[in-house]
């Protein structure tokens, strides 16, 4: 792992690197963010649907005057061209920055969509 203040000046640093005989060509950096933190984060994420989900619920059953359950839920994305992790999360790692149309290639974006089935309970 490498500090961000030291991702600079790479192609010229790559060729400094170089010896007779082998020759450093395209540096580049991998700025994605390691799994176990997308796999941690995408387990909060999860947790907070659910909780948005039974505040939902709440209100739902003061509307109908029923009592509602979470009869299933299914997290991911079913979007093509998504890049879906095994968590069923979207990770974009390149995204416009709001000043101008050049892409911050050193961020990525962790979203999760539940499609959320409610069944009411027997009365």
């Amino acid at each position: 792992m490498v500090l961000a203040r030291e991702n600079y000046n790479l192609d010229e640093r790559a060729r400094r690197a170089s010896v007779e005989g082998l020759a450093i060509t395209q540096p580049g950096v991998d700025a994605r963010l390691p799994g176990a933190l997308i796999a941690e984060a995408t387990m909060g994420l999860q947790e907070y649907l659910l909780e948005l989900a039974q505040k939902r619920i709440e209100r739902v059953d003061q509307a109908t005057g029923r009592s509602w359950r979470i009869g299933d839920i299914q997290f991911g994305l079913d979007g093509e061209g998504y890049e879906t992790s095994a968590k069923l999360t979207r990770r974009e790692t390149a995204l416009l920055d709001g000043a101008s149309d050049e892409l911050l290639t050193t961020s990525e974006r962790l979203m999760l969509v539940a499609q959320v089935t409610l069944r009411s309970n027997a009365a």
